[in-house]
């Protein structure tokens, strides 16, 4: 059968009946320390399961409780022929008390317990006999008593679940201690982890914004080397979906202007863009932009953010920022330098557009003054001067208007991968020069036929006069168009 010892609320055990009896001899358990088996309600001590029917321990355990409170006054009648053999000795642990009590496999192979004996006096029977007597009842009370005093007032499965309850408590606050202690100790350092592809300047310029005071908004952008991943930290320390609108400023971007939107989730202070959508271009450019950086829906608070504070749990944050793989200085070189060679692209196009604004000019008086003179005219002569004025527009006018709008058109098809401050103007300038040297040589065939079919000697003077000035408005016209446009580029060259 299986003994369970029960020392200062700990459970030692199992162990078999000889093995307890052991360590009571050995000393390592008292008699008023309590024992217990499987199938009893309550422990009970040691003394009232394995001494309470052994004559010589009760006695002993008698003595003992005796033994400080009177001396034994008898005399040993010397007529007597047999005197009982004395009492064994009663085992006193003499070494040091363990704050701890040891484990059931520690007591069962400690077998080194100093003890000291003490020798009691053997009495008499007669004595021994009237001292067991009168004390009986004594005992007996004094057993109840301690057994009263010592017994448990919680079951022992509610103190197992109890100390098992204690010990996850415990080991969940030390838990949290060092979980809270590596966040503010180790994590704290690093604001958001650096991405692989992130530069160390890009890292320390973005982490310096994230670690500024949240209560007032801010951002700090940076473009990949690769042009396909824009970061934007903010020292905002919610969590969610963030949506941004950049659009290039105008003659501060290394390229053509762009137009781009993008989504990303904040977490750890960082936003990652890589899904865009370009409005206008194909490409992220070095440079300065109109960012519009937005949320639609809450923000969340992260569980350790440590905000002291009742945050917005959604923005709309507007500003210009530099957006560049670059340093700022070596950006602003970039820049300085694409902005001359932009410059002198855009006056080498704008000399030859008013070249040929001058070249169609001197092609419109021309014709203008041909059918002056065929209009002039007399009738006789009206005939055969309509006829070389149509071989000679023919032969010189009609194939150069032919290869002037092809030239232009070939001019605008350049245009479109070249780079350079007025692109957008000087195409637009390509395409008017081409639409007027059309509207010239419409303009020439249709007064070309209308003077054909009119005869000079059926009108008076005066009505042919009125004709001829109303057929030289068109052309009058086309010219006054090339004389203004030469006097905006004259001020467009000489910047």
């Amino acid at each position: 059968m299986d003994w369970f010892l029960i020392k200062e609320n700990e459970h030692l055990g199992p162990f078999d009946e000889e093995t307890i009896r052991e360590l009571f001899a050995d000393g390592q358990c008292s008699e008023d320390d309590q024992v217990w088996k499987d199938g009893w309600a309550d422990a009970k001590t040691f003394a009232e399961v394995f001494l309470e029917d052994d004559p010589s321990n009760s006695f002993q355990s008698l003595s003992e409780k005796l033994s400080p409170a009177i001396e034994p006054t008898f005399e040993i009648d010397e007529d007597l022929d047999e005197v009982p053999p004395p009492l064994p000795p009663l085992p006193v642990m003499t070494s040091k008390k363990s704050d701890e009590p040891p484990h059931a496999g520690e007591i069962k192979s400690s077998r080194k317990t100093e003890v000291s004996h003490v020798e009691v006096p053997s009495p008499s029977d007669s004595t021994s006999n009237e001292i067991s007597n009168a004390s009986s009842e004594e005992v007996e009370e004094t057993i109840s008593l301690d057994f009263g005093a010592e017994e448990f007032e919680i079951d022992q499965n509610e103190k197992r679940l109890l100390r098992i309850a204690r010990n996850l408590a415990i080991a969940l606050i030390v838990g949290i201690l060092i979980f809270t202690g590596y966040f503010y100790f180790f994590k704290r350092g690093e604001i958001f982890e650096r991405p692989k592809i992130m530069t160390l300047g890009d890292y320390e310029r973005l982490s310096s914004v994230a670690s500024t005071d949240p209560k007032k908004l801010d951002f700090a952008f940076a473009l990949a080397s690769d042009k396909r991943t824009l970061w934007a930290s903010t020292n905002s320390p919610l969590e969610g979906e963030v949506f941004v609108n950049l659009k290039s400023k105008k003659g501060r971007v290394l390229g053509r202007d762009v137009e781009v939107k993008a989504k990303g989730y904040l977490k750890e202070r960082l936003v990652i863009f890589s899904d865009f959508q370009f409005v206008q271009g194909t490409k992220f450019i070095d440079g300065f932009y109109d960012v519009e950086i937005y949320t639609v829906d809450d923000l969340k608070i992260p569980l350790l953010a440590g905000i002291n504070f009742n945050p917005d749990r959604q923005f709309r944050f507007i500003n210009e920022f530099l957006i560049t793989s670059m340093n700022r200085e070596d950006f602003n070189q970039q820049l300085e330098r694409f902005a001359s060679k932009r410059k002198m692209n855009s006056s080498e196009f704008w000399l030859e557009i008013a070249e040929k604004y001058r070249t169609v000019r001197s092609i419109t008086e021309q014709i203008r003054a041909g059918f002056v003179k065929v209009l002039q005219t007399p009738s006789k002569n009206y005939q055969e001067a309509i006829k070389s004025f149509k071989d000679d527009y023919a032969n010189r006018y009609g194939v150069f208007f032919t290869s002037f709008v092809r030239d232009n058109e070939s001019s605008y098809e350049r245009l479109v991968d070249k780079e350079f401050d007025e692109r957008i103007e000087v195409m637009a300038s390509y395409n008017e020069l081409s639409n007027l040297s059309k509207k010239i040589g419409a303009e020439s065939v249709s007064l070309l036929d209308e003077v054909e079919a009119t005869n000079p000697s059926e009108k008076q003077q005066e009505q042919w006069d009125k004709f001829s000035r109303e057929a030289l408005i068109p052309f009058n016209l086309i010219i006054a168009e090339c004389e203004r446009k030469l006097a905006l580029l004259k001020s467009r060259t000489e910047q």
